[in-house]
């Protein structure tokens, strides 16, 4: 694996979870701590890497749910390899929180291999080739949210909508949504050092921004100040 970045925290989970609301609602919450934070989010639909996600989820490279997972995930990763000089500033003397990360990478991706053997392979594959083949810093820890998939798959309907954005080659697809979300609760369960999951319905309802973000923070707090005051 690469190397651990105490001051690195990532946000995840399918798209339509909530993830942008989570890390403003943090980011407020760091600052309110006395803490230095920066945020970045991938991909980075804004840079040359970004935009080959992009086409990527627009199907300019074919079906996103048919392409390999491991060429489809590469346009994701170079990206990442693009930002790590802005990840090791960013989080030099300050917290850092990324909405997704090589997370995403695992979850999207593992989701198209159906059987359980060949899923754990290709994340070890990826894993190998996120972070000992390019380097990439590892977050000290993911936070996934636990949301409902159907829940997630509504808002991205909805929020599609309100923008008159159209979904892109993931969101469109229910099924890659819900085992996306299979897979990154397997992380959790499998790599739980890494990854933890914090629940965000219940009875089958989300639940409201605040209430999650004190979860979330429940789980964040004791560990950034660990470290940061360890020794």
């Amino acid at each position: 694996m690469g190397d651990v970045y105490p001051n690195f925290y990532c946000i995840d989970a399918q798209d339509g979870a909530g993830k942008t609301v989570q890390i403003d609602l943090l980011e407020k919450r760091i600052k309110a701590e006395g803490l230095n934070v920066n945020t970045i989010s991938f991909p980075r639909y804004e840079t040359p890497t970004g935009r080959q996600v992009r086409d990527y989820l627009d199907g300019k490279f074919g079906d996103p749910a048919k392409l390999d997972p491991i060429i489809a995930s590469m346009f994701y990763t170079l990206d990442r390899r693009a930002a790590i000089p802005d990840i090791k500033k960013l989080s030099r003397n300050s917290i850092l929180l990324t909405n997704r990360y090589v997370s995403s990478n695992l979850a999207h991706q593992g989701g198209k291999v159906k059987d359980d053997e060949q899923r754990e392979g290709l994340i070890n594959d990826l894993l190998g080739l996120e972070y000992d083949f390019f380097n990439l810093p590892e977050p000290y820890l993911t936070i996934i949210l636990g949301v409902d998939p159907e829940i997630s798959y509504e808002n991205s309907k909805r929020r599609a909508i309100e923008t008159g954005k159209s979904l892109d080659g993931h969101e469109v697809d229910f099924e890659h949504i819900k085992s996306a979300s299979e897979v990154y609760r397997y992380l959790a369960k499998t790599r739980s050092s890494f990854f933890k999951v914090v629940e965000c319905c219940e009875n089958e309802k989300l639940l409201s921004p605040e209430i999650i973000h004190e979860r979330i923070w429940s789980e964040l707090r004791s560990v950034i100040f660990r470290e940061r005051y360890r020794g």
